[in-house]
Formats: structure tokens, C-alpha cells, sequence
């Protein structure tokens, strides 16, 4: 009895590696874009600060923005306790979207303010900027890959609903106003940031 005991614990100590490896495996090439699209954007962050003491990444452009407009109101508030409540609430909503994903779904509504998005737009947004060759239908993602950007959106919109970045109207996303005002900061950045690499490339 111990020693079936022993091999079922085997068995399932066993179970996750190898389908990992499986997984791998099978879809190395659809994860080797996502990673090489990933990594695309982390060099477009300004800073990227790493540390083994649990020091924040800070990766996304939304993120930057928004722990600048903390400290621009931090100077002009002068220590007042409205504005620290309120600078409090914008460091807590940079630590949320400190997500490359933020800085896609947010510049994918700015473009499409008028209207907004249904979440299967932002989702389709989010595997274009990954993987170019998405709009090719032999290169779409497998239905496990859709799912888990769709869950990782929908999180990152919640995100952006609470800081008062984007609103729902029925099954559309849209940036409020000041869901505008950081997104255009953040467009720019990027905006920037790739005149700067294509003149590196001359």
C-alpha cells in the first residue's frame, strides 16, 4: 500500500513538468514571438530597474505616466491630505498597470476613442502588436493562447475602469478623458522612443 502510496505521488509530482514540456514543445514557435514581442516592449520603457531585494520593474509607459502625474500633484499640493489620499490612489493604480499590456490596450482605445473596443478587438490588438503575422489566418494563436490574453486583458481593463482611465458602455471599452490625457502621454513616449531607434539604425 505504501508503495502505491509512493508511485501515485511520483506520478503527480511528474504530471505538471511534462506537460509544461509538452506545451512547449508543441507551441514553441507561437511562444517565441509572444516572448520576442515582449520583449520589444520592455525596451521601450524608460527605466527598467531590477534588484534581488524585491525592488518594482517598472516596464509599462502607463505606469511611468502615471507615478508622474503623482508627483507633479505631490509639488503643487504642498503636503495638503486630500492630495496624498489621491497621490496614494495613482501610485496604487501604477503598480496595477505596470504591464506592457496596459500601454497596447490603452493606445488600441485611443485610437479608437470614438467608438471603443469589445474586448475581442482589444484582444486581437494585443496579438498584432505581438506578432505581426497575426492578421494571417495559417499564423493565428491556438484558442488556450486567445483565452489567457483574454483573461489578461480583461484584468488589465478592471485595472483601468478603477483608475478612472476607461469606462464600459455595454460589451465596448472607452478611455474617459483622463484615460485620454495618459494614453497620449504614453503614445508619445513610444512615439519618441522609436525616432530615437530608428535614427540609431541610420
Amino acid at each position: 500500500m505504501e508503495i502505491a502510496k509512493l508511485i501515485i505521488e511520483f506520478v503527480k509530482a511528474l504530471a505538471w513538468p511534462i506537460v509544461v514540456l509538452i506545451l512547449v514543445l508543441r507551441f514553441h514557435k507561437a511562444l517565441s514571438k509572444i516572448l520576442a514581442g515582449l520583449s520589444d516592449r520592455f525596451r521601450t520603457a524608460d527605466k527598467l530597474k531590477l534588484g534581488l531585494m524585491g525592488q518594482e520593474v517598472e516596464l509599462s509607459g502607463t505606469a511611468q505616466v502615471l507615478l508622474q502625474q503623482k508627483d507633479e500633484l505631490l509639488r503643487q499640493a504642498n503636503n495638503q491630505v486630500g492630495a496624498n489620499i489621491e497621490a496614494a490612489q495613482i501610485q496604487q493604480s501604477a503598480q496595477q498597470l505596470n504591464n506592457p499590456l496596459a500601454d497596447i490596450i490603452g493606445t488600441a482605445l485611443l485610437r479608437s476613442r470614438s467608438h471603443g473596443l469589445m474586448l475581442e478587438e482589444i484582444v486581437q490588438a494585443i496579438f498584432a502588436t505581438f506578432s505581426p503575422e497575426g492578421s494571417n489566418r495559417a499564423q493565428e494563436p491556438q484558442s488556450y493562447v486567445l483565452i489567457a490574453m483574454a483573461d489578461q486583458a480583461e484584468k488589465c481593463i478592471e485595472a483601468m475602469v478603477a483608475a478612472g482611465l476607461a469606462a464600459r458602455e455595454g460589451d465596448r471599452v472607452a478611455l474617459t478623458d483622463k484615460g485620454v490625457e495618459v494614453f497620449e502621454k504614453v503614445a508619445q513616449k513610444q512615439s519618441t522612443f522609436l525616432k530615437r531607434f530608428q535614427t540609431l539604425r541610420k
